[in-house]
């Protein structure tokens, strides 16, 4: 396992700071957040052995880091699916749709959106369900409290 730390006293808020870190998150890197000072841990997890992780790693797996969702957790195969099912367009709904079967969906989907020109559209709507990703995560961590209103309440 290959730890990197970073901190970035850029980001204004927590969620807006987790919701950035989300979509760095991939199957060969998972992320630990400490929020008591704000570090980023990148773990590598390539041929990693989660059942074999040596003392100066079990530091970032516990106690003060928490590790951010995976990318299976994220589901987003799933925000795919959810984006062209919303689609306004018929044509585009299915076309997009289409591109999901099979193997190499996520290159294909990937593929299709540029083709039809809504590679922006796709990243807006990627980049709100991470940070509705975002609040949830804080909110089931306790590290803000439950807003009154929100984008998920309101969609509900």
């Amino acid at each position: 396992m290959h730890i990197n730390e970073l901190t970035n006293p850029s980001h204004t808020s927590i969620i807006d700071k987790i919701a950035d870190l989300l979509d760095m998150v991939s199957s060969e890197t998972e992320i630990a957040y400490c929020p008591n000072n704000g570090n980023v841990v990148f773990i590598d997890v390539i041929g990693s052995d989660f059942s074999d992780e040596d003392d100066e790693d079990d530091e970032y797996l516990s106690g003060d880091y928490i590790r951010l969702p995976t990318q299976y957790e994220m589901h987003e195969y799933a925000m795919m699916e959810d984006f062209a099912e919303q689609y306004p367009d018929k044509k585009t709904e299915i076309a997009l749709l289409n591109a999901l079967h099979g193997r190499g969906a996520f290159r294909r989907f990937k593929d299709t959106l540029i083709y039809l020109g809504i590679r922006e559209e796709w990243f807006t709507f990627r980049n709100r369900e991470y940070r509705e990703i975002a609040e949830r995560w804080c909110v089931d961590n306790h590290l803000i409290e439950q807003p009154p209103f929100s984008e998920t309440d309101h969609n509900s």
